[in-house]
């Protein structure tokens, strides 16, 4: 590699790494991390899993990076009515098939359970037809990903394709798969704990297809 082809490497890292987007997300890490400390100091939560733990930071703080990032250099997603139509309907259909959306019972009622920032505060709720479980970090993780897909469309670009990946980071999806193979080499009492493996193959391909969706995004030059 030459001298030439280092320097221009060298201030291109530097440039991602003194962006705003750069910034915001180093600052959503901070803030998750500080927070998830003060709510194990102040409750007296006993971390049983530091990945389980962590595995909302990642969807939230990739999330921060990539709207930012979107917002700030990507193409304009209102300018675009079939990328709003794509946006809220891709929101329509992970939630439909994850946790935030689902059958509600005969009676109304909304329950707030307290867990670690991320995964916390968990909304239970039923509301007529409609019910279902909001976990913060999915609602902002299907979100993000939403809006990329919408912003793909609305540039044009291959990468809309990338939001196919995205449906399988719904939880909802991946457990059923991992359960069956997990009770087929495991039997059948391991086929019914496969929640932090499913979470983790969620997380993976969360960050893949976002980053993904990201490098396919025609997208301005840094300012």
């Amino acid at each position: 590699m030459s001298g030439t082809a280092r320097r221009r490497g060298a201030a291109r890292a530097v440039s991602v790494l003194a962006s705003p987007e750069t910034t915001l997300a180093l600052a959503a890490l901070v803030a998750n991390i500080v927070a998830i400390f003060a709510y194990v100091a102040v409750t007296g939560t006993v971390v049983q899993s530091v990945r389980y733990t962590l595995y909302p930071v990642v969807w939230v703080v990739l999330s921060c990076y990539v709207v930012a990032t979107l917002v700030r250099r990507g193409p304009a997603l209102s300018e675009s009515t079939v990328g709003v139509a794509v946006t809220v309907g891709y929101f329509a259909v992970l939630a439909a098939i994850g946790t935030p959306f689902g059958f509600g019972g005969e009676m109304n009622t909304v329950m707030v359970m307290q867990a670690t920032p991320g995964w916390g505060p968990i909304v239970m709720y039923s509301v007529g037809p409609v019910g279902g479980t909001l976990l913060p970090f999915e609602v902002i993780g299907y979100a993000t990903l939403s809006y990329a897909v919408g912003c793909a469309v609305a540039a044009g670009s291959r990468g809309a394709l990338a939001g196919t990946v995205g449906l399988f980071t719904c939880v909802g999806c991946v457990l059923p798969v991992i359960g069956a193979v997990v009770g087929l080499f495991g039997g059948a009492a391991s086929a019914l704990q496969p929640a932090t493996t499913s979470y983790g193959l969620a997380t993976g391909l969360f960050a893949g297809t976002v980053l993904l969706l990201v490098a396919t995004i025609p997208l301005s030059p840094r300012r």
